[in-house]
């Protein structure tokens, strides 16, 4: 029976705000600790108690990850705000803004 042996590494976790301004925390934890308890080690649910994981989508490195998945070391989780507007429907708009101000 083999045991994989616990050791500690260092996780970074990144949120942007919707001003735009980044909040980056190293937290040191333990290799096979999750998403979830990386990002409440990180004190992010202080920082930004607004803000429900849940509704969120995670990445480490662009690549979606659930709450339950584990981290490995040197890992950069990334915790993207939900879009205000579809992509599609923000595309849309701006066509009708620059359409009215060729008219003009």
């Amino acid at each position: 029976m083999t045991s994989k042996k616990k050791t500690n590494i260092s996780i970074q976790v990144v949120y942007v705000s919707e001003l735009n301004q980044p909040w980056i925390k190293m937290v040191n934890c333990i290799s096979g600790d999750t998403v979830f308890s990386v990002i409440n080690k990180s004190g992010f649910e202080k920082e930004f108690p607004d803000i429900n994981l849940n509704d969120c989508k995670l990445a480490i490195y662009s690549n979606p990850v659930d709450l339950n998945d584990t981290v490995d070391n040197m890992d950069r989780i990334e915790i993207c705000r939900p879009l205000k507007c579809c992509p599609k429907e923000a595309r849309r708009l701006r066509a009708l803004k620059n359409k009215d101000i060729k008219k003009k």
